[in-house]
């Protein structure tokens, strides 16, 4: 797999208010399936089918800190203020406000509804389902209580050890503004949950499903969406946004520079002051970004992850330190596709992934596994269930 041991996202976060309303969240495409069929990495969806299966559930909801309050209210003060700017269309300002605050407010109640249909399904003495689960959010990081039962359906707290693992990590990073509400949101927050789940869960005595639900984009797998709206989102943007004249597509915006026929002017920059690679002079894509999705000059260290990138949520699952099977790695976020890493994949079969399913360009709904029906389903494998499931919302014929 040499593309992944070079592959850097370079790809930037999506510029905010497209973000704000293309993730699509909560609705259903009507004509353009929203999940990516699922394609099937290893030769066999199981290493052995007679092992016990675990769900990790990890969803980065963020934590209603002050931190988070301020980022909220953050947005809106600077939609009320662009509001008072007759130059800019109302309708289409009120429309995004409309769509933040329903995002904003809707992504926490969509993991209660999958954790409760999680515990009901998985996590229950009458579960028809042998299979374990571990649920861990960002609530439960705060609040030292992360869930987990085992194969009887025994809902229970994490042991004091493994606990302190993740106080241990959290207490690291919640200096970060942002790491402070969406702890799951740091790399060393994924790797670390991946080695509590082998620790809890031998992966000499089981195979696994992970979720990842989180907001995402072109470069990032899992990233805390409203912490870097709140960084961009200001007046002069919305209303550079809204209120912008239509230009011809032949000339720079705002500067009149004539672009050549790859859309780059003299000095070898698009229009937005980029180069081939999407970095500026710095070495900064147009979030301020670098290739390693960190932003600079955030806090006195210099820099505030962005969140996980593909790359590096590839590189934590594909780990051989670990070697958890996977039978389905689901990607349950924005713009998860893996670009050139699909086809790394399809072409050097991995060693530890049955299916891999990530969105489309179009985003994903808030719910796309039901997992309240698992129950009546009456199924017994968590691995056969799920792929059905997953088939179903991307359009193929179950297997």
């Amino acid at each position: 797999m040499k593309r992944l041991n070079q592959f850097s996202f370079s790809a930037s976060l999506v510029v905010i208010l497209t973000t704000l309303t293309s993730c699509k969240f909560g609705l259903e495409p009507s004509s353009v399936k929203d999940l990516r069929p699922g394609l099937k990495v290893s030769h066999d969806v199981s290493r052995d089918p007679n092992k016990p299966q675990v769900l990790i559930y990890y969803a980065n909801n963020p934590v209603e800190t002050k931190n988070y309050k301020s980022e909220k209210s953050k947005i809106l003060a600077s939609f009320d203020e662009a509001q008072k700017d007759k130059t800019i269309p109302q309708t289409s300002l009120l429309s995004s406000r409309s769509s933040f605050e329903s995002d904003a407010n809707t992504f926490g109640d969509a993991v209660a509804v999958d954790i409760f249909g999680i515990t009901n399904s998985i996590c229950s003495e009458n579960a028809t389902v042998g299979a374990g689960a571990i649920i861990i959010t960002n609530q439960g990081i705060v609040d030292n209580n992360i869930k987990y039962c085992n194969i009887k359906g025994n809902l229970q707290t994490l042991a004091s050890s493994e606990l302190k693992k993740f106080t241990d990590l959290y207490a690291r990073i919640k200096s970060n503004p942002i790491h402070e509400h969406s702890p799951l949101a740091h790399p060393d927050m994924l790797a670390l949950s991946l080695d509590v789940v082998k620790s809890v869960f031998p992966t000499e005595k089981f195979e696994y499903s992970i979720v990842l639900k989180s907001h995402g984009s072109e470069s990032l797998t899992i990233t805390p969406k409203v912490a870097y709206e709140a960084r961009i989102i200001t007046p002069a943007f919305l209303k550079d946004r809204f209120a912008r004249k239509k230009i011809s597509p032949q000339r720079v915006f705002g500067n009149g520079l004539l672009l050549d026929k790859d859309g780059l002017e003299k000095d070898g920059l698009d229009k937005d002051g980029l180069d081939k690679d999407g970095l500026d002079k710095d070495g900064l894509d147009k979030d301020g970004l670098d290739a390693a999705g960190l932003m600079r000059g955030e806090n006195p260290a210099g820099a505030v992850a962005a969140g996980v990138t593909k790359f590096q949520m590839m590189s934590t699952l594909l780990s051989t330190n670990r070697d958890l099977f996977y039978n389905v790695v689901f990607m349950e976020s924005c713009k998860s596709d893996l670009g050139e890493l699909l086809q790394d994949l399809a072409e050097v079969p991995s060693p530890n992934i049955g299916y891999l399913y990530g969105s489309d360009q179009k985003g994903l709904s808030y719910n796309t596994v039901d997992w309240r029906s698992l129950q009546s389903s009456g199924a017994t494998s968590l691995r056969d269930w799920l792929i059905q499931e997953l088939d179903k919302k991307a359009g193929k014929s179950a297997h």
